[in-house]
């Protein structure tokens, strides 16, 4: 079993509401981030390890554009 570890920009994460981590039946490991707001902008690096070895791997979110809510009518 490996060890996993996330980060935001070089900075540890930890799970909360916020983020959410998991790992499925065939060990796919996955970050969820709720609520996507602007600061959450930045690059995400997830961290493997075990008496094997370590890898990594990265990912860029950007935000583009702006969701809009409309409740009720004019």
């Amino acid at each position: 079993e490996p060890e996993v570890r996330w980060f935001k920009d070089d900075k540890p994460l930890s799970e909360s509401r916020k983020f959410r981590f998991d790992e499925d039946d065939v060990g796919v490991f996955s970050l969820f981030v709720n609520d996507v707001v602007a600061d959450d902008e930045g690059v995400y690096k997830c961290e493997a390890s075990n008496v094997k070895g370590e890898v990594s791997c990265t990912a860029a979110l950007e935000i583009e554009g702006q969701l809009l809510y409309c409740v009720g009518s004019t």
